[in-house]
């Protein structure tokens, strides 16, 4: 887990976070998940822990779910 292809794609996966965190943040405690699973992301790429960026993929399939289900609320309150 810490060769390029990999990396790069925990990289990603981070980015990609890092843009939910930046949409989702007008509402309260949305992004707590994320940002866990964003430090758990950064420090297996920091340290080159293999441990550390699998414990840090289901955080983020957990940070991505839960934002997906708040934004169909919100998404559900703005419409009525």
């Amino acid at each position: 887990m810490t060769k390029p292809p990999i990396s790069r794609v925990v990289t990603f996966l981070g980015i990609a976070l890092a843009l939910a965190v930046f949409h989702a943040s007008p509402v309260p405690t949305t992004t707590a998940r994320p940002d866990g699973a964003i430090a758990l992301l950064s420090l297996g790429l920091l340290t080159r822990d293999s441990l550390v960026k699998l414990a840090g993929l289901p955080a983020t399939g957990v940070a991505v779910y839960l934002l997906f289900l708040r934004s169909r609320s919100m998404v559900a309150l703005h419409v009525r």
